[in-house]
């Protein structure tokens, strides 16, 4: 449209005065008829001719103001755009400020409240030295195919005049391929066949000789990993009972602390591990167990850890981690296990 009007204003209108101008009065004089169903005229050409270019610069102008108003018009548009842009942003930004305000709060309060249930259940059960809540993250395969287990301490209680220990954030890494062979021997034995239990003895036996072959300035935090597996399958075997597997177990202990770790791999509803070494025998812990059972709380993985003095050996530890697990579940929070 814009390019027809030039045409007109630019080439037409020129054209004909043009011609009006190059041959006088013999043409502006000669009459200009048209007669039709529709319309009659009975004119001469000079008329014709100012018509058209009263017509044609007529339009011209009024397409140049409308266009110019567009243009104001869409200018006015994209400020407008730009503004409410800029706003959104500014409240996404607020949003998501408020988002991790109502979250933290949220977090404190949860934790608020399983540090109260805690309180009440140490102090009800003599036995109990301490609790212990941790959150858990399993990153299953990265792009080097290593899964990763991460764990933070969430709240925690512990008993006047008990030492207690508490590992504020730990990390775990093992080689996926290793931890999938676990799984899938530890599957088959859970079938309950003894012949199908042989694929878990394969895998002990296999990386227990792998373990052995190293040295202990050559192990790493992997090998911690391992030695947990292990654990784990010599327990669903019924071959551990807290005897050495390796040449290099106490190394391995003390290199990173691996109890929460098995709680998080074992698929059983509880897990029982007591913390015994060649250094620790005349220790404290030595007459204590710990008791893991996995949970969500308001849907985050999370783990909690009983310490219970275990001098009585009348002690249900089981029924200790249902009382406890009781007391989440007739709290506020949303809890769920299996």
């Amino acid at each position: 449209m814009n390019s027809f009007v030039k045409f007109l204003f630019i080439v037409i209108a020129p054209t004909l005065a043009l011609a009006a101008t190059s041959h006088g009065t013999l043409i502006l004089n000669e009459p200009f008829k048209i007669e039709s169903a529709f319309i009659k005229l009975d004119s001469t050409w000079a008329t014709v001719i100012l018509i058209l270019y009263i017509a044609i610069s007529s339009a011209f102008f009024i397409y140049t103001r409308v266009s110019e108003n567009i243009n104001e018009k869409n200018e006015q548009i994209n400020s407008l755009l730009l503004e409410n842009n800029e706003h959104k942003r500014n409240l996404q930004d607020n949003a998501s400020g408020l988002w991790r305000e109502l979250k933290y709060l949220n977090k404190y309060k949860q934790n608020e409240i399983v540090a109260d249930i805690m309180e009440i259940f140490t102090k009800n059960n003599t036995p109990v030295v301490s609790v212990q809540m941790y959150e858990y993250f399993i990153n299953k395969s990265n792009f080097y195919g290593i899964t990763e287990v991460k764990i933070n301490h969430t709240v925690g209680v512990a008993k006047e005049g008990q030492n207690q220990n508490a590992i504020l954030q730990s990390y775990y890494s093992i080689p996926s391929y290793i931890l999938n062979a676990f799984y899938k021997a530890r599957a088959t034995a859970d079938l309950g066949y003894r012949n199908l239990a042989k694929a878990l003895h394969r895998f002990a036996v296999r990386y227990t000789r792998q373990l052995n072959s190293r040295t202990n300035d050559t192990l790493t935090k992997q090998d911690v990993f391992l030695l947990a597996l292990l654990i784990l399958a010599l327990e669903k075997l019924g071959l551990y009972d807290d005897l050495r597997i390796t040449s290099h177990d106490d190394t391995l202990h003390k290199l990173q602390k691996n109890g929460i770790l098995r709680g998080i791999i074992d698929n059983g509803e509880y897990y029982t591990f007591t913390y015994k070494s060649s250094g620790e025998m005349n220790n404290e812990k030595v007459t204590r167990t710990y008791l893991t059972k996995k949970i969500t709380i308001n849907e985050l993985q999370c783990i909690f850890v009983i310490t219970a003095d275990i001098r009585d050996e009348q002690i249900n530890l089981h029924q200790l981690g249902n009382q406890f697990t009781e007391l989440l579940v007739a709290s506020d929070l949303k809890v769920a296990y299996n």
